[in-house]
């Protein structure tokens, strides 16, 4: 009965995502075409591309490697948390499955259907429950980089803009975790009672164990920061001079409007949200085709890249064969 539950659930993905991503496709090159031909002159971004020292990609290729890594290791502690224990290898490899579904599943919820990967080895709502607390983990760790960023910066309203989210997010876990059992009581939701209790299992294990919660906060910052590190790199590569203090300030500002499900990965929307916050703050006039250049290049090897190792991955789990 599990075999057909899981394939009818791979058949379901397939059918749904076949054709979405043409639509996407176009919205997409139309963004990135806008920014390229108006925000910045098309013979600067060529020039751009042409003196960029293409040489260390694979330095940057490399700090890929390290930041998937960290994803799956992450989303090991955060299952362990909630006593379902994987290696960091298999983790790894689910991470990288659902990857290429990125391009077609806005806001990252393409993280979503690791409980379908892992749904002979994991119970799914627990899983499900799993994902989002790493996903509320995530979304504080950039809030707390941001708010670091922008006061070496000085650029306080994006300070309180973060702050704000920060205080909002804990608020509306705390206000959910301690009313689990009023919430599970409704009459309602006393039919769903297991899957309620299973889904809100991530935010259990890591309220009941300040390690799992400490280690989860720690390996996220770690991995933004491998991130934020490529950004940088990207950054001198193509000469853009982009300051630690403004990548860690208003990078994660930019990641959250490219959650907008709006374009594939959110190329073009989260471009476009950098390249105008760096302009409100700098002091001095931004290289503005250097700056698209670098934020393309994030996209190119942090999303593109880690979706298309994991494609031949993706292909094997719908096939029933991962």
């Amino acid at each position: 009965m599990e075999v057909e539950k899981s394939a009818d659930a791979r058949s379901t993905v397939r059918d749904k995502l076949s054709w979405k991503i043409v639509p996407l496709l176009l919205v997409t090159a139309l963004v990135v075409y806008a920014l390229v031909g108006q925000l910045g002159d098309v013979d600067e971004f060529a020039q751009t591309l042409s003196e960029a020292r293409l040489e260390w990609m694979l330095l940057s290729v490399a700090l890929m490697a390290v930041t998937v890594v960290l994803n799956g290791w992450r989303f090991q502690v955060v299952l362990a948390a909630g006593d379902n224990r994987i290696s960091i290898g298999r983790a790894v490899k689910v991470v990288l499955t659902v990857w290429p579904l990125v391009l077609v599943i806005p806001a990252r919820a393409n993280d979503l259907l690791r409980a379908l990967a892992l749904r002979d080895e994991v119970e799914p709502f627990s899983c499900l429950g799993s994902v989002v607390a790493e996903r509320f983990i995530d979304v504080q760790t950039l809030c707390l980089l941001g708010m670091a960023g922008c006061a070496v910066l000085g650029a306080w309203t994006w300070f309180a803009v973060f702050a704000a989210l920060w205080v909002a997010g804990w608020a509306a876990v705390v206000l959910t975790v301690t009313n689990v059992e009023r919430l599970v009581g409704l009459p309602v939701a006393r039919r769903f009672e297991t899957k309620l209790r299973a889904l809100f299992e991530g935010f259990e294990g890591l309220r009941r164990s300040p390690r799992y919660l400490a280690a989860v906060v720690g390996v996220s910052t770690a991995a933004w920061l491998s991130a934020m590190a490529n950004l940088w790199l990207l950054s001198w590569i193509f000469g853009a001079g982009l300051s630690v203090a403004a990548i860690v300030g208003l990078w994660p500002l930019a990641l959250f409007v490219g959650m907008l499900p709006v374009t594939i990965g959110g190329m073009g929307t989260r471009d476009a949200a950098f390249l105008g916050l760096v302009a409100l703050t700098a002091e001095e006039a931004v290289a503005e085709s250097a700056v698209l250049a670098a934020s393309f290049g994030y996209g190119l090897v942090l999303v593109i890249l880690p979706g298309v190792v994991g494609i031949p991955l993706m292909v094997r789990w719908m096939a029933g064969k991962g």
